[in-house]
């Protein structure tokens, strides 16, 4: 799924590059600062799934060298930037105020048929985010319970498999109801 993911973005850039416009740039920061220091608070959301791999962090072959994370945010930073500067300067600022502002930018250069693979990206990375999520999930009930926060049976391994297979369920089951009543929209 991430080299799903990875490949849609790499697409986009070696699609998108060729349509940049750089008069689309001019003025830079059109919201000065203050703009700068908003979209940086919005952005901190994006990287939020981090936050869950690092409940993984105990799982690694050496967990005090956290290489994978470090340099996972490195690479989503750089890529991250080369998409805004690109999507910005395929479409002026001011028309990217939609929903898919990426497949927008794409079908306004008409390359709809990339605009799919974008589709299709989002999706796998929705997916991607949610399954991080649970498992992030599973690992900080263990971690709380291991404190004694929580109760202690939530703290415990399966010898077989040696993951916390009771944190397994109970996430499983919330995510099954919450998922099975609550609407899509």
């Amino acid at each position: 799924m991430v080299l799903i993911k990875l490949t849609v973005v790499v697409m986009f850039i070696a699609v998108g590059v060729w349509y940049v416009k750089p008069e689309n740039w001019t003025p830079f920061m059109p919201f000065g600062f203050d703009g700068v220091a908003t979209g940086a608070a919005t952005v901190f959301f994006a990287y939020i799934g981090f936050d869950a791999v690092s409940t993984a962090a105990e799982e690694v072959r050496n967990p005090q060298k956290p290489i994978g994370i470090i340099s996972s945010l490195a690479v989503c930073t750089i890529l991250y930037i080369v998409v805004s500067l690109i999507l910005t300067g395929i479409v002026p600022y001011e028309q990217l105020n939609v929903k898919n502002p990426v497949a927008f930018a794409l079908n306004y250069i008409n390359q709809d048929w990339v605009a799919g693979f974008i589709s299709l990206g989002a999706i796998t990375g929705i997916t991607t985010v949610l399954l991080v999520m649970m498992y992030g999930q599973t690992r900080l009930f263990y971690a709380i319970s291991r404190d004694g926060l929580l109760p202690s049976v939530l703290s415990k391994v399966s010898k077989k498999k040696n993951t916390p297979v009771i944190n397994s369920w109970i996430t499983c089951l919330i995510v099954s109801f919450f998922a099975g009543i609550l609407p899509l929209g």
